[in-house]
């Protein structure tokens, strides 16, 4: 491989999430001396995104461009995360002289010649073509250099203990806010404050701003310092869930999107934190789910199992097996 070209969109309707990921395998290809470059679309908040990072990227505003993977070689890897995308976009990359990695377990990963799926937990659901290299499992989660450096055990909640809630760059399912007031006041589920995140494509978020306890911060730049900060989270179960854990930070997590479905089921299977799948506005079952990480010893516990479930080296692997298969 002496070309990785990654293809992500981030917009309100699909998150960041798909953006931030690939951002882990341009830093691991980018370590290692592979040339990279994204091409994005959706909103131009993307282009900013990567930008930030150091890395290049080429915003394109028709879907159907796809004129970009012209200059690909065949020992170009072209690597596809998202599952808006049409077939088209698989059927023109699996044309060219590129080979197509495809991120997640959907149907187009019948053309593919990767196939990277880290939320697999046993086979393959969707049919793969004959001889396509997979990297099924969640030892290929990718996680950004950011979040691994911060990896610690967490053996209790402090006296001054600190609630985070963060539901994606763009809260689709529109929680954040329901989430914030269920929470306020902090106190009420023994914690002295409480650091509300927003991403760049959510809504601003008002009417906490009266609250000494409670800080909304939007657009952040430092995710993975606000993360080592808090004691728990409420995360939603997408790429932020794989951060928390990487870090070892106890968390409870929301599923926002059909997809992220299977996350909870593989998380509390593996002890690595709470899973409460969809929730429905009841103030309950978020006051449960905290309530049972009050405990030193299953707090510990599932920081012990979030650090051994994800040990921050998914892309790193990924982008070995792209440079040893091509």
């Amino acid at each position: 491989m002496n070309e990785l070209v990654i293809r992500a969109d981030a917009s309100r309707s699909v998150g960041t999430g798909h953006v931030m990921r690939s951002l882990a395998f341009a830093e691991a290809a980018a370590d290692r001396g592979v040339p990279v470059r994204f091409v994005v679309g959706g909103d131009s908040t993307a282009t900013g995104l990567v930008a930030n990072r150091g890395f290049g990227a080429v915003f394109v505003a028709d879907p159907h461009d796809h004129r970009w993977v012209d200059d690909a070689t065949d020992r170009s890897v072209v690597l596809v995360d998202g599952l808006h995308f049409d077939d088209e976009l698989f059927a023109s990359v699996a044309g060219s002289r590129a080979h197509l990695a495809v991120m997640e377990d959907i149907p187009a990963i019948r053309y593919a010649d990767v196939v990277i799926s880290p939320e697999t937990t046993g086979g393959l659901v969707h049919e793969h073509a004959a001889g396509a290299l997979v990297l099924a499992g969640i030892t290929y989660a990718p996680i950004r250099r950011e979040f691994r450096r911060r990896r610690r055990l967490r053996r209790r909640i402090g006296p001054d203990g600190s609630l985070l809630i963060t539901l994606g760059g763009s809260d689709a399912a529109g929680l954040t806010g329901r989430l914030a007031t269920a929470v306020t006041p902090p106190r009420t589920y023994g914690f002295a404050r409480c650091t509300i995140i927003t991403g760049p494509l959510t809504p601003r978020l008002d009417g906490f701003d009266g609250s000494p306890s409670v800080t909304v911060r939007h657009d952040v730049d430092d995710m993975s310092l606000l993360y080592d900060d808090a004691d728990v989270a409420v995360s939603a179960a997408g790429t932020g869930a794989w951060e928390l854990m990487c870090m070892g930070v106890p968390s409870v997590f929301v599923e926002v999107s059909d997809n992220q479905a299977f996350m909870s089921v593989a998380i509390n299977g593996a002890g690595a934190g709470v899973g409460i799948g969809t929730w429905d506005g009841d103030d309950r079952t978020v006051r449960a789910a905290l309530g049972s990480l009050r405990d030193d010893r299953t707090y510990r516990a599932v920081s012990e199992s979030a650090l051994a479930y994800i040990d921050g080296l998914g892309a790193e692997r990924v982008v070995d097996g792209l440079r040893a298969a091509f």
